[in-house]
């Protein structure tokens, strides 16, 4: 198995377990040349550089023809990712290779060949009045096979909440 596809099926697990709650953290120790009463230091945190790079298709919105909705629902969307591990490809290079969110095989290759992209992310999201379906199918960019999918309903929701699920979905990957 590649390791970029092992490293976001293990980010994918992971991050559908439970968190670990602060009493599970284990106790930080002294710092050298530390006396009792002084606590010790906290350590420098530093993310470690992704080494998968992710492409986001456009977002494809039906029941709404609202393209200032579909900005914002992606704009949510991303800021979920932000906290995964991948490193995300510019919109406008994702943009000319597959555009409007084209995710057939030659797109997917373009985008694979120039972008480097281990992997893309489609988005549909379905409104119904107040109801949403918000559905997100991770792709991986070398043969367009679904590597994970989810799919949420948001039923009576504002802007606000389906935004949060956008985030939530995003942050999952």
């Amino acid at each position: 198995m590649p390791r970029p596809c092992l490293a976001a099926i293990v980010a994918l697990s992971l991050s559908l377990g439970p968190a670990p709650s602060r009493a599970q953290t284990p106790a930080e120790p002294p710092r050298p040349g530390a006396t009792a009463g002084e606590p010790a230091a906290k350590p420098e945190t530093t993310r470690a550089r992704p080494d998968s790079r992710l492409a986001i298709l456009s977002l494809t919105l039906s029941g709404s023809d609202d393209l200032s909705l579909a900005a914002r629902l992606l704009t949510h969307l991303k800021q979920g990712l932000a906290r995964g591990a991948f490193a995300v490809v510019d919109p406008a290079e994702v943009e000319r290779h597959a555009p409007g969110g084209c995710s057939e095989p030659r797109c997917l290759a373009a985008l694979r060949r120039d972008s480097k992209a281990n992997f893309v992310l489609r988005s549909v999201v379905t409104v119904d009045d107040r109801d949403y379906l918000v559905r997100l199918e991770l792709l991986a960019a070398e043969d367009a096979s679904v590597l994970a999918s989810s799919e949420e309903r948001c039923d009576l929701c504002g802007l606000a909440e389906v935004g949060a699920l956008m985030e939530a979905q995003g942050a999952l990957l």
